[in-house]
């Protein structure tokens, strides 16, 4: 099978029409307190799975770095934003708001860590998709490309109830 090639601002992303990560294997690993530099091995499968819905999982079950799960939010938040503006403070203070009512503070954490793996082991996630690219937390964290701000994205598509 041919290889396809997408460009990406500061990285190439390469897929061979074969490989895939097998989702289920990954949240095992998160949760299974193996060592996590073993994660992408562990769950490198032939094809792809697809779940229908998402699978509810305690936050309290977290297998991640205590220094992540004690993360100060709002101090990080804050200075990812110092630059932006008044609008992008605003939404993103915001956002806080929302992502702590729903109880979804220690997703935000485990996005951090995911992101920084990811980082450490060069591994390639996309530039954004669905309704997670009208969040401006995971905007700024990096973990989508899409700047909601400027493409009036509302957060409510996202975070829904």
């Amino acid at each position: 099978m041919s290889e396809m090639k997408t460009i990406l601002k500061d990285r190439d992303l390469y897929f061979d029409g074969e490989s895939a990560w097998d989702e289920d294997a990954i949240i095992k690993q998160l949760f299974s307190g193996a060592n996590i530099d073993d994660l992408f091995c562990k769950a490198r499968v032939k094809h792809c799975k697809y779940k229908e819905k998402c699978d509810t999982i305690a936050e309290s079950s977290l297998q991640i770095p205590k220094e992540y799960l004690e993360l100060d939010l709002h101090a990080l938040f804050i200075e990812l934003v110092k630059d932006k503006g008044d609008e992008a403070k605003k939404r993103m203070l915001y956002e806080l708001e929302l992502y702590e009512e729903r109880g979804f503070l220690d997703v935000l954490r485990l996005m951090c860590y995911m992101r920084d793996k990811f980082i450490q082991n060069n591994v390639i996630w996309g530039v954004g998709r669905g309704s997670s690219v009208s969040s401006y937390l995971l905007y700024l964290l990096g973990i989508h490309l899409i700047d909601p701000l400027k493409y009036d994205l509302d957060i409510h598509e996202f975070l829904k109830l």
